[in-house]
């Protein structure tokens, strides 16, 4: 609880740290700000987040319509995250429990599950299998199901009754080639029937593209890879969507979308600071 507290006097209090920038912007598009999220982190004696904060700014026509306080606070079982746990700050200061995360590790500090809950009741849950070589070959995910049967609009989670609540479940297998490269990830339903599966190619060690497949045959998505130094670009595309992503060391720097459907065109970007941790990440619509 002295924690909670002091984290009220903090909230006011911490600044934004600077640092690199990367944009996939077109030069010819007018971009905008629309919202933007900035991170302070409360270190502990060893240097790890014990607290972080996000601050959200949503803009229209130039100026701040709306603001909002959220915090994370982090618990360790040694050198591993135990707990997350989740809360915003309401608009007369009242700090508000969202959701708990819990993690276990294997003796390689590799996840093998991850459970998520919020008002009482589990939320998602995460399993994970390794094999010899400790690659990823299954992972069970169990997803609330937040629906009203009857009207199918969703459900308030701290006063829906259990009866209402259901849940999905989804296992993904993981293939890989002997130079240990994933080569398909399979999507099975809780019955065990192929939702969808995922084929990569590679260019030498280097990925070349990444199809989305469903159980007709028919491709769902398209993934395309390009390496400029040491950023991985991405080009994802369906029926309705492109998504341009950039990549620095395994991390999301940027990102782009364009609806087909619709005239409306979305970017984001983030900078990091001098820890390579998250300062400031920033959403734009384009005019």
């Amino acid at each position: 609880m002295q924690r909670i507290f002091l984290i009220g006097v903090l909230i006011t209090a911490l600044s934004c740290n600077s640092g690199k920038e990367d944009k996939p912007a077109d030069a010819s598009e007018n971009w905008v700000v629309a919202e933007k999220n900035r991170y302070d982190y409360k270190l502990n004696s060893i240097g790890r987040p014990d607290t972080t904060f996000v601050y959200t700014h949503k803009y229209k026509d130039g100026l701040i319509v709306d603001s909002s306080v959220a915090f994370t606070v982090n618990k360790y079982n040694g050198d591993f995250l135990s707990d997350e746990l989740a809360f915003v700050v309401g608009k007369d200061q009242k700090i508000i429990p969202q959701t708990v995360t819990k993690y276990t590790f294997n003796k390689n500090g590799q996840s093998i599950s991850r459970n998520i809950s919020g008002a009482g009741k589990l939320i998602r849950e995460e399993r994970f299998s390794y094999n010899d070589s400790n690659l990823l070959v299954k992972s069970t995910i169990i997803q609330i199901r937040n629906r009203d049967k009857v009207t199918g609009g969703t459900l308030e989670l701290s006063t829906a009754s259990a009866a209402n609540i259901g849940y999905d479940t989804v296992t993904t297998l993981y293939t890989y080639d002997a130079g240990k490269k994933l080569v398909e990830t399979k999507m099975l339903n809780s019955r065990g029937e192929m939702l969808r599966k995922e084929v990569n190619l590679y260019s030498g060690n280097d990925p070349l593209l990444t199809a989305a497949i469903n159980q007709k045959g028919d491709t769902l998505k398209r993934i395309t890879y390009e390496k400029r130094d040491k950023v991985l670009m991405t080009v994802s595309e369906t029926d309705s969507v492109v998504l341009f992503q950039n990549y620095l060391n395994g991390v999301q720097i940027a990102q782009k979308t364009k609806y087909k459907n619709r005239n409306e065109q979305w970017r984001s970007a983030v900078r990091f600071d001098e820890k390579g941790r998250k300062a400031e990440e920033t959403l734009y619509k384009a005019l």
